[in-house]
């Protein structure tokens, strides 16, 4: 979650950026990398965070957030992300 937040930072500075009319294209993909980042980050940290606190209450989850971006099809890119859901 901390580099979410910081990551994010940097993100929404550029994204506010991405909407004027002179926007280099290379800034908007950067842009939009920083965003992916900082959401695989917050997500898996919250994951992280609940996992660890049902570890210790006794409840075992099985893995989620399998390989994420690397998806060939929607589908798969949603099996893969909410493994669990």
């Amino acid at each position: 979650m901390v580099s979410a937040d910081n990551i994010g930072r940097y993100a929404d500075l550029h994204w506010n950026g991405c909407y004027a009319s002179d926007t280099n294209s290379t800034v908007i993909l950067l842009t939009t990398m920083l965003f992916s980042v900082q959401i695989v980050c917050d997500f898996a940290g919250y994951s992280s965070i609940a996992h660890r606190l049902a570890y210790l209450l006794g409840i075992q989850f099985p893995v989620n957030l399998n390989n994420r971006y690397l998806a060939a099809s929607f589908n798969e890119f949603w099996q893969q992300w909410h493994i669990t859901l």
